[in-house]
């Protein structure tokens, strides 16, 4: 009996540190509000945690929003408070604790106190994604840690963040993708014309003639080439377009939604957005609309909340489509 309540309690423990290590990786997001034309951010329920007294402002990234005011940035952290200073130049998105600053035409790093972590030396940088971020020398893109050393030299004409342990890169206007060594992990033949940039759920969609598909990471085809402008897949699905009108396939190639839709977009936590008529409006995965098309513009799902925008106002609403914030100038 003793041997058995043990186990459990360590099962149970098990699980709890699994669960709160998930809850921590998963950073916190406040949304962009406007208020007599100032800036300024609210949680998921619609409450005002920084007030409007911005100049501008930037959607949440990695758990901090940029602001700024009389031409300075800083950012912003969830309870409100100003981690770093309006004191930068220019802002972009956190990523992996690390966002790029430039500094006399030059890119860096600096952390999320505000300290320089890589000195300013690229002549271009973009965000980190799994550890690594794409930076250019001299006219050559190459990837760097989070300590600023070249992993990857600089030897590619174009690059792309790492997403799912894979990155696509252009070399003489072939393009193809490499892994996290810099070595070619997946080499198209000729009659590829075109790659997507990202993977995404273990697809990736390439174009073949005037036909699109996916392959998986060994560069075989999941699906073959069939459709018109496919997007990545979102929670297993992938908006494709079907004789001008766009439905959605899951990982065999199946169309379990019917392309009936002007526009569609990917699914975020069981919801995704579609136009119809002029409107936006949020259909489940089974095509079924649970938010009405009734919005002149709308985004996706993102903290519990969707922007909308109804005539020249934009608002927030939930996934029942209930306003958290009503629209406003």
């Amino acid at each position: 009996m003793q041997i058995v309540s043990s186990s459990i309690i360590l099962i149970i423990l098990f699980t709890i540190s699994i669960c709160a290590q998930e809850k921590k990786q998963e950073p916190c997001e406040l949304h962009q509000i406007e208020v007599n034309g100032k800036a300024g951010y609210i949680d998921a329920t619609g409450k005002v945690i920084v007030e409007s007294r911005f100049d501008y402002n930037y959607p949440f990234y990695d758990g901090l929003g940029a602001v700024e005011s009389n031409g300075k940035w800083g950012y912003v952290d969830c309870a409100g408070k100003l981690v770093i200073p309006l004191t930068l130049p220019n802002a972009y998105y956190f990523a992996d604790g690390l966002v790029r600053i430039k500094i006399n035409e030059k890119y860096g790093f600096i952390d999320k106190t505000g300290q320089v972590v890589i000195k300013p030396q690229f002549d271009s940088a973009w965000m980190f994604s799994e550890g690594l971020a794409d930076v250019v020398i001299n006219g050559k893109a190459g990837y760097i840690d989070k300590t600023g050393k070249l992993v990857i030299p600089p030897k590619f004409d174009d690059a792309h963040s790492f997403s799912e342990g894979l990155a696509q890169v252009i070399v003489n206007n072939k393009e193809f993708y490499i892994n996290k060594a810099g070595e070619i992990a997946i080499h198209f033949p000729k009659t590829v014309t075109l790659i997507d940039i990202f993977f995404s759920e273990g697809l990736a969609a390439v174009r073949v003639g005037e036909k699109w598909g996916f392959v998986d990471k060994s560069g075989r085809f999941a699906i073959q080439p069939q459709f018109d402008d496919p997007n990545e897949f979102h929670e297993g699905l992938a908006v494709v377009k079907y004789n001008g009108y766009d439905g959605y396939i899951d990982k065999t190639g199946k169309i379990v939604i019917q392309p009936k839709y002007d526009s569609a977009y990917g699914f975020s936590k069981g919801l995704a957005r579609v136009w119809v008529k002029g409107k936006y409006g949020y259909i489940d995965k089974s095509g079924k609309f649970v938010v009405k098309p009734i919005f002149n513009l709308a985004w996706g799902f993102s903290g519990g909340v969707a922007m909308v925008m109804v005539d020249d106002k934009k608002g927030y609403i939930n996934h029942k489509g209930e306003y958290v914030w009503q629209p406003t100038k």
